[in-house]
């Protein structure tokens, strides 16, 4: 309100208490609007299907992709290259994911729901996060549980040829300074991260599995441990143990693939002479454990 010439309070016209009320009931229906806005919810699996790992060999791909900061076109050649029939992928800005699931011609099968955002690094405003694209229909496809809070990745079940078995892809919290407090907090945050997954996997009974992503680990760290309670080093068992990130003359090995029992690894690799990102792409191929 306004004071007149005369000192007295000029109270708004008619007119104008009706522009505000109708300012506070745009305001308020906007804001309960996004309340009540529901999160894409992927669909249940089909009913009647039992945990298992198909007969015949899957490729699954595992890419940090930098937020495409070396071109988008470079990312998406890579991952055609790579062909694979799951693909893991990390640190995508989330208007690159609907283009990349078109340009591997998987849009079938993508469900927004495939895609989390990573706030447990960026905070809640993330704009980048992980992703599963796949050539085999994804149910379920929701935030890994972190009791915590944050999300570190995406987790879904798979149905190939009436078996159906999780994938995961996760990019576990990161040290962005080398202050030494802030250091050891990421740590401990990357242990009850890599925990959490390991619970929810136990109270799911533990159905066949493989994780790819970016743990921010060297095999030589506290949580190494941890992940091999979940699954297999699926390159170091294949003996491939190159170097998956290189920044400068840093170079380190912290992107990996873990593998449940359930499955036999035929073959794997890092593609060292990728030039799409700082991070090189890793796959492995793998199959049911039960066939020779």
């Amino acid at each position: 309100m306004r004071r007149s010439s005369a000192g007295k309070i000029a109270r708004p016209s008619g007119r104008g208490v009706l522009v505000i009320a109708i300012i506070f009931l745009v305001a308020g229906a906007a804001y309960v609007g996004l309340k009540l806005t529901p999160h894409p919810v992927s669909p249940p699996a089909p009913p009647g299907l039992s945990f298992g790992v198909p007969d015949r060999p899957l490729r699954f791909v595992c890419f940090d992709v930098a937020h495409a900061q070396r071109g988008f076109d470079a990312v998406a050649a890579e991952l055609k290259k790579l062909d694979g029939d799951f693909v893991l992928l990390q640190e995508v800005e989330e208007d690159h994911v609907a283009l990349l699931a078109s340009d591997l011609g998987v849009t079938g099968t993508y469900h927004p729901a495939n895609y989390q955002r990573s706030s447990n690094i960026a905070g809640r405003k993330a704009s980048w996060g992980n992703v599963i694209l796949s050539k085999h229909p994804l149910y379920d496809a929701r935030p890994i549980p972190n009791p915590g809070g944050g999300i570190f990745g995406v987790w879904a079940v798979a149905v190939v040829d009436g078996r159906k078995f999780n994938v995961a892809s996760v990019n576990l919290s990161a040290a962005t300074d080398a202050e030494p407090t802030h250091a050891r907090n990421a740590a401990e945050a990357r242990h009850r991260e890599l925990s959490n997954l390991g619970a929810a996997w136990e109270r799911a009974g533990k159905p066949p599995m493989v994780v790819g992503g970016n743990f921010h680990e060297a095999a030589e760290g506290p949580i190494y441990s941890v992940m091999n309670n979940i699954g297999m080093d699926a390159l170091a068992a294949l003996g491939r143990t190159d170097d998956t990130y290189q920044s400068g003359l840093v170079n380190s090995r912290i992107d990996y693939i873990l593998a449940s029992p359930d499955w036999r690894l035929l073959d794997g690799g890092v593609v060292r002479d990728s030039a799409a990102s700082e991070h090189h792409p890793i796959w492995i191929t793998a199959r049911s454990a039960t066939q020779p």
